[in-house]
């Protein structure tokens, strides 16, 4: 995707950060996720900014707050490029039951919930159940 959209390593990933983040996120969130310093941080979000990848926003409950989003042409173009992947996943679930299809949903979602406990904490090393 990085390729596709013409974006170097850093940039795709701080892209994705900000496309899957839930709820929006900001400047230091980022910079803390891609693991840089907040000065590295400014300087990525104005050059992504800059670039019509991102946009700064402020909050409309806290007007203190500005949080991350993908500018309107990048999101179009993502999804664009996506399209066909979802397409075949399309496909994929078709091949399959609704009672299949309902334990593998009830599978990934252990699995996310899972994944997102792991990213808040520190368990790494430690066992997980």
């Amino acid at each position: 995707m990085a390729q596709r959209l013409g974006l170097r390593a850093v940039d795709h990933t701080a892209v994705n950060h900000v496309l899957t983040a839930e709820p929006p996120i900001g400047l230091f969130e980022l910079g803390h996720r891609l693991g840089i310093s907040s000065g590295s941080a400014t300087e990525l979000v104005a050059r992504l900014e800059r670039a019509g990848h991102l946009e700064r926003r402020r909050d409309g409950h806290d007007r203190r707050r500005v949080a991350l989003y993908l500018g309107e042409e990048t999101l179009t173009r993502v999804l664009g490029e996506l399209a066909p992947l979802f397409a075949a996943v399309d496909d994929a679930a078709e091949q399959f039951t609704e009672a299949e299809l309902a334990v593998m949903g009830r599978y990934l979602r252990l699995v996310a919930e899972r994944m997102r406990h792991f990213a808040r904490s520190d368990l790494a090393g430690s066992s997980y159940v």
